[in-house]
């Protein structure tokens, strides 16, 4: 037979208390609104696992009018965003929050209708990690009436847009000084876009060392393993002598290592390789991969405690720059020779 559905005030009967104290322990919010002693906090606790009392999100969702859910849209769940979500989850479970991911696979055209999904209240608040020519226009739109989202990007965006980046004005000149001091002297900027904030950093601070560096970028924005590999043949032919590289990610550099490694050319004696994001990935190359950090772990954190702020209308419009950091690995560090 079928055991029916323990309630709240099965909880508090068994407890000897009031459903208020209950739904304070269970929501985390004792002492907030209502004093719950450190005894009747660990019996309603001891019951609830006892008794394996679920909450009912419908009716809490309905008295709060929250959900308690933020949405997060990616374009692809590639080694960084997949590392990113996992420091979302666990930074929205600390908050006692849950994440509900939608992934775009470069579809444009999803990143409005999940947007317009999102507007019906299933979620309190957003996060876009996804990038596109229209990204901008979209959250102006969803953000204003009738949709009213509450909306948080981690990419670099204009005034009046809420967001958490890592500040790229300082990413390029940490790869470039690093690839010059290892004796790089013909350098290029590898996958991406040249007018990407990492890119544009890094082609002007070799400019300031007095170097031509090459934008390295094909006719499209290349940003996965296949698309690099096919760049990387393009641009080892046009470019041989190329002795040093900063690339757009870590996955755009595996590709171009593995590329060049078929090649005979030797990483990174005779080409130097520097990626960004300092994702997983960077462990599992051989050479391993020297990268820039881009502090996952302190965005996911930085990104929900804005979101946070948005949702209670605290903090509407500020943009939070993170400081970025190299990772000296195998694949640019080079033996000093005699």
């Amino acid at each position: 037979m079928s055991q029916s559905r323990p309630t709240i005030r099965q909880i508090a009967e068994a407890a000897g208390v009031s459903t208020a104290v209950v739904s304070a322990v269970v929501n985390g919010k004792e002492n907030q609104s209502i004093f719950v002693g450190e005894e009747t906090k660990r019996k309603v606790q001891a019951l609830v696992r006892k008794m394996n009392y679920i909450p009912s999100r419908s009716a809490r969702n309905l008295r709060s009018q929250k959900t308690d859910v933020l949405g997060v849209i990616f374009n692809s769940l590639n080694p960084y965003h997949a590392g990113l979500l996992e420091a979302l989850q666990k930074e929205c479970f600390r908050n006692r929050l849950e994440v509900l991911p939608y992934v775009t696979n470069g579809d444009t055209q999803r990143e409005d209708e999940y947007l317009r999904l999102m507007s019906d209240g299933r979620v309190d608040g957003v996060i876009i990690c996804a990038q596109s020519d229209a990204t901008i226009e979209r959250i102006h739109k969803y953000t204003g009436p009738p949709f009213g989202l509450k909306i948080v990007t981690t990419n670099p965006m204009e005034p009046g847009i809420a967001s958490v980046h890592t500040d790229e004005r300082l990413t390029g000149p940490l790869a470039a000084n690093h690839l010059i001091e290892q004796g790089c002297k013909n350098l290029c900027f590898f996958g991406g876009m040249a007018h990407f904030g990492r890119a544009a950093s890094f082609l002007q601070a070799v400019r300031d060392h007095g170097l031509e560096p090459h934008a390295c970028v094909g006719d499209r924005y290349i940003s996965d393993f296949a698309g690099a590999q096919q760049l990387a043949v393009e641009m080892l032919d046009r470019y041989p002598t190329l002795d040093g590289a900063f690339c757009h990610n870590d996955e755009v550099a595996v590709a171009l290592m593995g590329v060049a490694l078929d090649r005979g050319i030797r990483v990174p004696d005779d080409l130097a390789i520097v990626g960004y994001d300092n994702s997983r990935v960077c462990l599992y190359a051989r050479p391993a991969i020297s990268s820039i950090d881009t502090q996952v772990h302190a965005l996911a954190h930085a990104v929900v405690a804005k979101l946070i702020r948005v949702i209670n209308k605290q903090d509407i419009e500020s943009h939070t720059n993170l400081e970025p950091a190299l990772v000296v690995r195998a694949s640019s560090s080079r033996v000093p020779q005699d």
